[in-house]
């Protein structure tokens, strides 16, 4: 039987922002996530996307400044940042629901559940913990642009994207004049995994990983799209291409469908799952 696409919020394509209920509630004042009105990335994507444990989707509602979370029976509700769309800095130790973020992207879910948002704007990453609900931050806001350092100690560039491991190491791209990939391991020291430079030295430039996905693979292989140069791929340690040709885009009759991952060919890819 072919599979069925169905559109599970946002359905009228109008920007907007649906008030909704605080997560964790019964959800009887929250719009159906199909009818409500979403603000995604300057109207044009959800710039972060994450599947709980529990099967609930969330998503970042960037231009509203909030995250929310979408069940399986297809109500709306209100996660984290501000419920009257109004950006701010970061604030911690308090319910998600009462937070402000800032232009949110990139998601990511721990195996306990535990949400994870890229604050862009903020240039911080921000935890909510699954049971309290309680936001904190666990990498930015600080000073020091070195490596070997607690990552709340630490400089972040407008974080754009993140991605979780089993093993609970935590990888931000920061995107903007740093163009790197960062881990947070899990004692909270930070380092840099992947640079302009070394990635230069393995065939992918890496002025082109700024605006684009990392993701964790089932072999615990950190991928990212390289959007400029039509390729990506970097297990962990050693850098290489696992789909696309480096430089060269993709036309309807060029894109090399039935052929090696290697050998075909992308127009500028930007999001990973």
């Amino acid at each position: 039987m072919p599979r069925q696409i169905v559109t599970i919020a946002n359905e009228p394509a109008v920007l907007g922002r649906t008030a909704l209920a605080n997560d964790g509630t019964t959800g009887t004042a929250t719009a159906a996530a199909a009818k409500a009105s979403l603000d995604l990335d300057n109207g044009q994507s959800a710039s972060g996307v994450a599947v709980g444990v529990d099967g609930s989707v969330y998503v970042s509602d960037t231009d509203n400044h909030r995250v929310v979370r979408i069940t399986a029976d297809g109500r709306l509700f209100h996660v984290a940042g501000s419920s009257a769309g109004v950006p701010g800095t970061a604030s911690d130790n308090i319910a998600a629901t009462g937070a402000l973020l800032n232009d949110p992207r990139g998601l990511a879910i721990d195996g306990g559940g535990n949400l994870f948002i890229a604050d862009f704007a903020n240039n911080r990453v921000r935890r909510v913990d699954a049971v309290t609900g309680i936001i904190s931050t666990v990498a930015g806001g600080g000073a020091s642009i070195n490596d070997n350092v607690l990552a709340t100690t630490a400089t972040l560039f407008s974080p754009v994207s993140i991605a979780i491991n089993g093993g609970g190491e935590l990888f931000i791209q920061n995107s903007g004049a740093t163009d790197n990939i960062r881990k947070v391991a899990a004692n909270g020291v930070i380092t840099t995994l992947v640079t302009m430079a070394n990635c230069s030295t393995n065939n992918v430039r890496a002025s082109s990983l700024g605006t684009t996905q990392i993701a964790i693979d089932p072999q615990g292989r950190l991928l990212f799209a390289a959007s400029v140069n039509n390729a990506g791929g970097c297990p962990l340690g050693v850098i290489s291409t696992i789909a696309g040709t480096k430089g060269i885009a993709a036309t309807l009759a060029t894109r090399g469908d039935g052929g090696t991952a290697t050998a075909a060919l992308f127009g500028e890819p930007g999001f990973l799952a």
